[in-house]
């Protein structure tokens, strides 16, 4: 069974590292005459380009309407509200690559054919390409076997929800859920008096975007408007793609409680925060327990007395039990995603394996630490031998970023018509079962300047469109535009933070100029920091920044909203139109 949202492999050569099907020809018979013989072969070669499709290889097409003789992609196949239980991945389609080019990192370099093809030549257009096993030659023959057989255990992977966003689990770690069936719904809940969708929404998903709305829609296709839902209706809430939580150390949390009910958990849950604002709930499942709703605390402790005594404490605040847990969800999937200001801990996805442990441990004490200091944050550190291109800083929504971190990686090879083929970097961030819901998100990619293409693969009759950015230049590249996501996610983060308690205020005695007045623990690191995204640092008193001048309290106001609501570039910075 092939997972067709996070496979990375269909099937695995026995040459080199290339992946691909391996297709049985039929013996034809000793006394077949060269004239059936030659029909034959003509009638194969003819069917192999009309059904090029049916191959088990990713072929990437440009977009030109010269090409319109190609065969159309998959259409939409309707509701995918149940899980999936494939069998077999079958052809994966043909899809549109709606920028044809590579990005080097320097800006783009086209890669147009040499001549107008006046048919369908393989060797004229963008032609196919083989997805690349990503086993390093240095890797010995016994860690090539276990990756063999992790990936075989991740093709035998239990049914995963139609919904889709972009995080890949390891197989290894999925193999123990092959048994069992991960719910596609989490629960539903009725609509009360005062209740709004987006409500709703952010209560279980910790967060609120047009992509959570459109899925929530697409669940619940009794429901024709969801700015206005009568009270006492139903609304079923999706399951997200599973994924594993990880830190690199021993940490201590608060538990408010758990629940086997959505909305049980969801009314709790907006009952406490109206005493205690840092709560969110986490849907976990497992193989023994299913699925269960926790309400947690994300502050963390290292030191176990310490947070006995803090439990103590909101104990009497909240006026319910309150336990103190450990790494509890190291043998759990979880169906919905933590909140991105307030994680200490990372999702693990394939590419996690390549960050080394300090740097991990790096990265996790910093969010531990703006999570402990709400009112003065703390920003992150810049990572060293990171190259920081302009090309790259594209600007947008943390939202982007947050994909682009999350994602893992795919490296094809690609052959051009007096070219010689050549491995490209991808980077897939989500995966969705409708292709409007993939659209939309290559609309936003491409909009804010990074190539992006929809790829439809097929299993046992659904479509499944993934979205892959790129190509780039060079598997490297993809790894460093990833790891530079990742420095965004951060910096974006904090800067969100940073304006929260930001004060508006006049430069001086001009009635014009204003500035941004915000606090933080470091402020030389905090100005460079905001100086990368575009923010120009005025002076440094204290722990406190003055960013500007700025034009009028209007302009400053408008960059303070752009930073609460995730796009935190600044007016130096190129995407910015203020």
């Amino acid at each position: 069974m092939t997972d067709p949202i996070s496979s990375k492999t269909d099937s695995i050569g026995t040459s080199g590292n290339e992946i691909h099907t391996a297709g049985k020809a039929k013996k034809l018979g000793r006394n077949t005459s060269l004239r059936r013989y030659l029909l034959a072969g003509w009638a194969a070669l003819c069917l192999l380009m009309v059904s090029a499709p049916l191959n088990n290889q990713d072929t990437f097409v440009s977009s030109s309407p010269d090409l319109a003789a190609f065969p159309p992609e998959y259409p939409d196949s309707g509701d995918h509200s149940e899980p999936v239980h494939s069998q077999n991945a079958r052809a994966e389609s043909v899809h549109e690559l709606r920028r044809p080019v590579f990005w080097d990192g320097n800006g783009y370099e086209n890669h147009e054919p040499e001549h107008e093809p006046d048919s369908l030549d393989q060797d004229a257009v963008f032609p196919p390409f083989r997805e690349m096993d990503l086993i390093s030659d240095e890797m010995n023959k016994e860690a090539q076997d276990q990756y063999l057989r992790d990936a075989e255990k991740q093709s035998d992977m239990a049914a995963l929800p139609s919904s889709a966003v972009s995080n890949a689990t390891n197989g290894a770690f999925f193999s123990e859920f092959e048994t069992s069936t991960i719910p596609a719904l989490l629960g539903s809940i009725t609509v009360g008096p005062a209740d709004t969708v987006s409500d709703m929404i952010y209560q279980i998903y910790g967060t609120v975007n047009n992509i959570l709305l459109d899925l929530v829609a697409k669940a619940n296709p009794q429901i024709q408007d969801l700015n206005n839902v009568p009270v006492g209706s139903t609304i079923h809430f999706p399951a997200l793609t599973p994924r594993r939580f990880s830190t690199p150390f021993q940490e201590f949390w608060l538990s408010a409680g758990r629940f086997d009910s959505l909305e049980q958990a969801a009314w709790t849950l907006v009952d406490l925060r109206k005493h205690h604002e840092s709560l969110v709930l986490l849907s976990g499942y497992t193989a023994t327990s299913g699925l269960s709703f926790e309400i947690m605390d994300l502050t963390t402790f290292s030191d176990p007395v310490a947070a006995r005594q803090a439990a103590e404490e909101l104990h009497q605040k909240l006026d319910v039990p309150v336990d103190v847990s450990g790494n509890w969800w190291e043998k759990a999937l979880f169906l919905t995603d933590l909140p991105a200001s307030k994680s200490p801990f990372f999702q693990e996805t394939y590419n996690d394996e390549s960050d080394s442990a300090a740097d991990q441990k790096a990265i996790m004490s910093e969010k531990i630490a703006s999570v402990e200091s709400v009112k003065i944050p703390i920003p992150p550190k810049r990572a060293d031998g990171i190259p920081r291109p302009q090309t790259f800083q594209q600007g947008g929504h943390i939202h982007t970023y947050t994909l682009l971190a999350d994602g893992f990686q795919r490296v094809y090879r690609l052959r051009e018509a007096g070219r010689s083929e050549q491995d490209a970097g991808f980077i897939q961030v989500v995966a969705h079962a409708h292709r409007d819901l993939a659209d939309k998100e290559v609309d936003v990619f491409l909009g804010q300047g990074w190539p992006a293409a929809v790829f439809a693969v097929e299993v046992d009759g659904r479509i499944y469109h993934r979205v892959l950015i790129g190509p780039f230049a060079s598997p490297d590249q993809a790894q460093k535009i990833q790891q530079h996501a990742r420095d965004c996610v951060q910096g974006l983060t904090f800067i969100k933070q940073a304006m929260k308690d930001a004060q508006i205020a006049p430069l001086g005695d001009s009635d014009e100029a204003h500035v941004i007045l915000l606090k933080t623990a470091n402020p030389q690191q905090a100005a460079e920091l905001l100086e990368d995204f575009g923010w120009p640092v005025f002076r440094i008193s204290g722990n406190t920044l003055s960013i500007g001048p700025l034009r009028d309290e209007i302009s400053a106001r408008a960059y303070q909203k752009k930073a609460l609501e995730g796009n935190g570039w600044g007016p130096l910075h190129p995407s910015s139109s203020n």
